[in-house]
C-alpha cells in the first residue's frame, strides 16, 4: 500500500509539473533543438530566471537534460521522457501552443544567429592568433636573424591565404612577394598588410600558369613557399615548373603539407615517389628533403595531423 502511495504521488507531483503552460511550451521547444537558457527565454518571451525556474523543475523531473559549455547551459528533451505516454500527450499540447504562438519558426533563425555568432568568434580568435602571436619582440628578434641568414633579400609566398605566414616572412627577407589567388584574398590581406606596418611586402594577383612578375624578381628569390599542397606528382609538378625558376641559383623551395599521422610517417621517411623525384629533377631542382615537423607545436586537438616540409634546392 505505501509503495502504490509513493507511485500515485509522483504522478500526481508529474501531472502538477505538466499543467503549466510555459513548461509545456519549453518542452516543445526543447524537443525540436538543443537550446541555451538564453535563446529559450528568447522564443517564449519570458525572463531568463522565470524561464530557468521552469526548466529546474523538468530537469529534476528527468524530462530536460542539461550540457556545460563555457558559461553557456543547454537544454533538450530527455529521450527517457518520451517512454511516458503522458509526457508524449503533454509534448502535443506544448507544440500546439508553440505554433499557436509562432515560437516553433523562431527556432531556425535563433540557431542561424547562433551559428553566425560562433562563426565571427572563431574567425575574431584565429586572426587575433596570426596577428598575435608573431608581434613585438618576436618580430624584433625576427629581424634581427635576418643580417645572419644567407640570402635574406627576397621571399615569394605563393599563395598568400589568410596570410598568417608574413608575419615571419616580412621581418626575415628584405622584400616578399605574396601572390593571391583571387579579389577576396586581395582586399583581405592588404588590409592586413597596412595594419601591421609591413612595407617591405609586395601583393600581387597570380595563378598557376600566369607568367612571373620578373619586374619585381629581380636576380631571383632566395626562398618560395608553397603552404598547403598536396604532395603527389598532379599537384606538385605544375608548381614546380611555375616556381622553380623565380629561384636563384642556390635559392630554395619550401612545401608543407597537411597530412595525417601514418601518411607523414611514410613521408617523413623519405618515400618520395620516383615520379615526384622526377618532377623536382625535371624543374632543376635537387637535394629534396622531406621530414615532420613535431607535433608539440601543434594547438590542442590536432595531435592526429602532421605538417610536413619539404624542401629542394634550385640546382
Amino acid at each position: 500500500m505505501t509503495r502504490d502511495r509513493g507511485i500515485s504521488e509522483a504522478r500526481w507531483q508529474l501531472y502538477r509539473l505538466l499543467s503549466e503552460p510555459i513548461r509545456l511550451r519549453l518542452l516543445a521547444l526543447a524537443e525540436q533543438a538543443e537550446l541555451t537558457l538564453g535563446e529559450l527565454s528568447e522564443l517564449l518571451a519570458e525572463a531568463p530566471p522565470n524561464v530557468s525556474r521552469h526548466a529546474t523543475q523538468l530537469r529534476q523531473a528527468g524530462l530536460l537534460t542539461e550540457r556545460r559549455q563555457g558559461t553557456r547551459t543547454f537544454l533538450r528533451l530527455s529521450e527517457s521522457a518520451l517512454a511516458d505516454a503522458v509526457v508524449v500527450d503533454a509534448l502535443e499540447a506544448g507544440r500546439a501552443l508553440c505554433q499557436r504562438d509562432q515560437s516553433l519558426l523562431g527556432i531556425a533563425s535563433i540557431l542561424q544567429a547562433r551559428e553566425a555568432r560562433e562563426l565571427a568568434t572563431s574567425q575574431a580568435a584565429l586572426e587575433s592568433e596570426d596577428t598575435l602571436q608573431i608581434t613585438g619582440a618576436y618580430r624584433r628578434k625576427l629581424s634581427a636573424l635576418r643580417e645572419a641568414l644567407r640570402g635574406h633579400e627576397l621571399s615569394v609566398l605563393a599563395d598568400v591565404g589568410e596570410g598568417s605566414w608574413l608575419d615571419v616572412l616580412a621581418p626575415l627577407y628584405r622584400r616578399v612577394i605574396a601572390l593571391a589567388q583571387d579579389d577576396t584574398q586581395l582586399g583581405r590581406v592588404s588590409q592586413r598588410i597596412a595594419r601591421n606596418g609591413e612595407d617591405n611586402v609586395s601583393l600581387l594577383p597570380w595563378r598557376v600558369g600566369d607568367p612571373a612578375p620578373e619586374d619585381w624578381l629581380g636576380a631571383g628569390a632566395d626562398l618560395v613557399v608553397v603552404p598547403g599542397v598536396q604532395f603527389s606528382t598532379q599537384r606538385v609538378a605544375p608548381l614546380l615548373r611555375a616556381l622553380s625558376p623565380w629561384l636563384r641559383s642556390g635559392g630554395r623551395l619550401l612545401m608543407l603539407e597537411d597530412s595525417l599521422e601514418r601518411g607523414a610517417a611514410r613521408v617523413a621517411r623519405g618515400a618520395v615517389s620516383s615520379e615526384l623525384s622526377a618532377a623536382f629533377t625535371g624543374a632543376g631542382l635537387e637535394r629534396v628533403r622531406v621530414c615532420a615537423l613535431t607535433s608539440a607545436w601543434q594547438p590542442p586537438g590536432a595531435a592526429s595531423w602532421t605538417d610536413v616540409a619539404l624542401t629542394a634546392v634550385r640546382s
